[in-house]
């Protein structure tokens, strides 16, 4: 099977099922190929989003980097992979402290 490459509109897609392209999106589920850059502007995209949907995107971007079936390619360093472990800490933080 070839690599499909999953650029920034897939993973948008992807988190929107009302999206046009969600059904599309969700066929491919295998040997996807993207980049650290990719699963920026995707961070980027919702950054003015509801807390919740924001909190659902940086799971998804956790998920999507301890994936087996998804190669990230990147620059070789560990700050998207260290900010979004950053961001998860936080937020179980302020969980706890509230409830």
């Amino acid at each position: 099977m070839k690599a499909v490459f999953a650029d920034t509109f897939y993973w948008i897609a992807l988190t929107l099922p009302g999206d046009a392209a969600y059904a599309r999106a969700e066929q491919v589920t295998e040997d996807i190929v993207t980049t650290e850059e990719v699963l920026t502007e995707y961070l980027n995209f919702f950054c003015a989003s509801p807390d919740f949907l924001r909190r659902e995107v940086v799971s998804n971007v956790d998920a999507i980097l301890h994936d087996p079936t998804v190669r990230v390619a990147g620059l070789g360093g560990s700050a998207l992979i260290n900010a979004v472990t950053g961001v998860i800490k936080i937020e179980a933080s302020s969980r706890s402290r509230i409830g």
